[in-house]
């Protein structure tokens, strides 16, 4: 799940593939690697549960030479399919129609969203795995106003995180991944990057959201961060503080039912008045009030002789 899906690129056109696209499908076909989570011991790679998805993160961190970062030419297969997020925003929902033996190609626009600036960027990727085998293969291209551009994909290095299990706001780029374990990489003779092609030679081309949009992230942000600091400490705190208290109350309550005498016409035994002691006991943790003594109070002889009813009715007839 996304926790910003209302946030997502528009399509601005699809293009036919470019030299530099070409030159990332052979950093793809000849250097990348398939990637997926790190699955229990039930499972041997490539295979993974089937119906199950996984959540991944790469953070890019751009260098300070090369001028400001203006677009990132993404290529990916998924097996079996895949959404794509750049620094929290949907680039490509999952459609539930891709073939891991095809390649699909995208160009974003860096920001994301207008007039932003920021040292890094993070891709995220939910992928889906639909029976058999499962597997993520990603090759990225980022261009800059000046200088050569940088290109990385998946198994080149530690930096490609994958999780089994993830919370609301995984892609966001605020989003705490210390504990996220690395992606386990395939070799080439497990998964061959080779296998999979282009079916089409183009790729989508994004445009960026308006900068009026940024409020609105912030905003979610903030309050995302301060719960899960915070929010799920303070709820549980709170539960605890209002159960205290209706235990209290409860005590109460109950103690005051049993200490009322009971009247005559409530039992068919006599009970004397009880007589009360003029120093409270006290209640761990409630509130203070007196008991009857015992010791003070005249006991009636215990009689075995219940009272007498009253009179049977006449029969009616007669």
């Amino acid at each position: 799940m996304s926790s910003t899906g209302q946030l997502r690129l528009p399509v601005k056109e699809r293009r036919a593939l470019q030299s530099d696209d070409f030159s990332l499908l052979y950093a793809i076909q000849n250097k990348a690697n398939w990637v997926w989570a790190q699955e229990s011991s039930d499972w041997k790679p490539p295979r993974a549960p089937t119906g199950e998805q996984r959540a991944f993160r790469k953070n890019f961190t751009y260098p300070r030479n090369k001028g400001t970062p203006t677009r990132a030419n993404v290529i990916i297969a998924a097996d079996d399919d895949f959404a794509l997020y750049l620094d929290g925003v949907l680039v490509q929902p999952a459609e539930g129609t891709h073939d891991w033996r095809t390649l699909t190609a995208f160009e974003i626009p860096l920001p994301a969203i207008q007039n932003q600036t920021a040292s890094s960027m993070l891709l995220g990727f939910r992928v889906i795995n639909l029976g058999g085998a499962a597997g993520l293969l990603v090759g990225v291209q980022v261009g800059y106003e000046s200088g050569e551009p940088d290109v990385f994909y998946t198994g080149l290095d530690d930096s490609w995180q994958a999780q089994t299990t993830f919370s609301e706001g995984w892609e966001q780029p605020w989003f705490q991944s210390k504990s996220w374990p690395q992606v386990d990489v395939f070799s080439g003779d497990t998964r061959s990057p080779s296998e999979s092609v282009f079916q089409k030679e183009e790729a989508t081309v994004f445009d960026a959201l308006p900068a009026s949009v940024a409020s609105g992230v912030c905003s979610a942000q903030t309050h995302n961060v301060g719960l899960s600091r915070g929010g799920l400490a303070g709820v549980i705190i709170g539960t605890a503080l209002v159960a205290l208290v209706i235990g209290i109350i409860g005590t109460y309550f109950s103690m005051r039912k049993r200490s009322q005498p009971v009247g005559p016409g409530n039992n068919a035994f006599t009970r004397a008045p009880a007589v009360r002691e003029t120093v409270p006991a006290t209640l761990a943790g409630g509130p203070q009030f007196p008991l009857a003594n015992p010791a003070q109070a005249p006991h009636p002889p215990f009689s075995t002789t219940m009272a007498p009813g009253p009179p049977d009715a006449a029969p009616t007839g007669v």
